[in-house]
């Protein structure tokens, strides 16, 4: 039989001691509980396979199937790794620029759908799979978002002085020189007029087509100009036509 005394044995001095003594213990136990995990490394989730034909990553539109790349994914992953990832499913892009088409994809998809962030550093991941090592690493982010890696007052200061130098050097306008210029935008619509679509018409002069839309391009009003173009066109040289077989038989 125990020598230890029972609750109903001690005095109250006695419970209250015990009671201090198990919760000592029950405290250090926490302690070292805490230190394991905060000793242990990150888990790693297993990589799923990615399975070609698969319907969600082929047939879905690319917002739908962000959230599934990234569920595949074990880490964070970038628009071009996004691609790989869908082209090896047999994903086939309409876009000649399909990182473009993704990046625009995952930007729908955050407005949408919460679990979808960005991790940093160009990367994208679910909230819902973020382990302690991505909380860290978006942390980290945050602090220096949208500097290039330098604090807020390192950006500022170096930004501050590049403008100097560069109005030091007589310059006040910096920069690469706009594609859009006003006789680009004349000639798209020219184009259009023609019969070109807005997607050809900014492959061809190598713009962008929102850059047009911001210039109030619309391609179904050029498109009516063009038409009613055509039309005077040829009641013009109808008539033209019909003056001059009068003339031969005046």
């Amino acid at each position: 039989m125990s020598g230890r005394k029972t609750v109903s044995d001690m005095t109250l001095e006695e419970v209250r001691a015990e009671r201090i003594r198990v919760t000592r213990e029950y405290l250090d136990l926490l302690e070292e509980k805490e230190r394991e995990l905060v000793s242990a490394p990150a888990p790693t989730l297993p990589a799923t396979e990615i399975t070609p034909d698969d319907v969600r990553l082929v047939k879905w539109p690319l917002p739908d199937a962000m959230p599934v790349v990234l569920a595949l994914s074990d880490e964070p992953q970038t628009a071009k790794e996004i691609v790989a990832t869908l082209k090896r499913a047999g994903r086939e892009f309409e876009s000649d620029n399909p990182v473009r088409a993704v990046r625009a994809a995952l930007k729908k998809a955050m407005a949408t759908n919460h679990d979808v962030y960005t991790a940093g550093w160009a990367k994208y991941y679910l909230r819902s799979k973020s382990t302690r090592k991505t909380r860290q690493i978006e942390k980290a982010f945050a602090k220096t978002n949208g500097t290039g890696g330098r604090s807020t007052k390192e950006h500022g200061q170096r930004t501050a002085e590049g403008i100097a130098k560069r109005r030091s050097q007589g310059l006040e306008k910096w920069g690469r020189d706009k594609k859009a210029t006003p006789e680009v935008v004349e000639r798209a619509k020219e184009m259009m007029r023609g019969g070109m679509t807005l997607r050809e018409t900014c492959r061809a002069l190598g713009i962008a087509i929102p850059t047009l839309y911001q210039y109030g391009v619309r391609q179904r009003e050029l498109k009516k100009e063009g038409q009613l173009r055509q039309k005077e066109l040829a009641l013009g040289d109808k008539t033209d036509g019909d003056n001059v077989v009068r003339f031969a038989k005046g």
